[in-house]
């Protein structure tokens, strides 16, 4: 899987390592996100720009790894980035008096899912799975030894099967993986609430009029259900 914040990790030299060719004039670029935004302009997020393009809203949008997306909005080659949030703008420097109010979309959560009979040997730390090469929020990482697994099916058939001590598992990421949501949903260890976040669409301030006619169209959709029914079972309301 595609980890949302694996650009954090990197660092930005990476971050200017190749220059995107795509349209010129962009209202919007997507980070590629499995099951959230894939690069043919599906998914449940690709629903949302699809249809603020549909009402002519943007003009065009386009799918980007996330690397080259940030890139692309940071080189001001979109007037908007979808999703993000502060940590894009703290992490590269960005004056947030240049970026309008951000657009909440959606929640973003951290689960620490605890394996019920993981039993740790003689000076051994517990063991934390991951996915990607993602940021954790709420977990202390230095009282762990980070064990990066490749999917959230094998991820939580490890921590239920008592392979690794804990798994921090991001919704609505999860989502994608139905394996893995099965493991999940018939857990037996102790599933705790670490971070609470949101995804947001987030633009430059000078283009303030298609920010607010973005949000207006977001909602509205959000009042009427629309909003929920584009994304679907990746749309978060409620803790678990």
């Amino acid at each position: 899987m595609t980890f949302r914040w694996l650009l954090f990790f990197l660092g930005p030299l990476t971050l200017w390592s190749a220059t995107p060719v795509l349209a010129e004039g962009l209202s919007l670029v997507a980070l590629e996100l499995p099951g959230l935004t894939n690069i043919k302009k599906e998914g449940a997020y690709g629903n949302l720009y699809n249809a603020l393009q549909a009402e002519k809203i943007i003009t065009g949008w386009e799918v980007a790894p996330i690397l080259r997306a940030h890139q692309v909005f940071l080189t001001k080659q979109a007037a908007c980035i979808a999703p993000s949030s502060e940590f894009t703008l703290a992490e590269y420097n960005v004056d947030p008096e240049n970026i309008a109010p951000m657009i909440p979309f959606n929640k973003v959560q951290g689960y620490l899912f605890t394996a019920p009979k993981y039993r740790l040997k003689a000076g051994q730390k517990p063991t934390l799975g991951i996915v990607g090469l993602g940021l954790i929020f709420g977990v202390e990482q230095s009282a762990y030894e980070l064990v990066r697994i490749a999917t959230y099916d094998q991820l939580l058939y490890l921590v239920g099967e008592n392979r690794v001590s804990a798994a921090y598992v991001n919704y609505p990421d999860v989502n994608h993986y139905p394996e893995a949501m099965k493991v999940a949903e018939s857990f037996k260890g102790e599933i705790e609430l670490r971070w609470d976040g949101v995804d947001n669409i987030l633009c430059w301030k000078k283009h303030a009029a298609l920010r607010n006619k973005i949000a207006d169209a977001v909602i509205a959709w959000r009042e009427d259900g629309s909003l929920a029914k584009m994304v679907g079972k990746y749309y978060i309301t409620s803790d678990k």
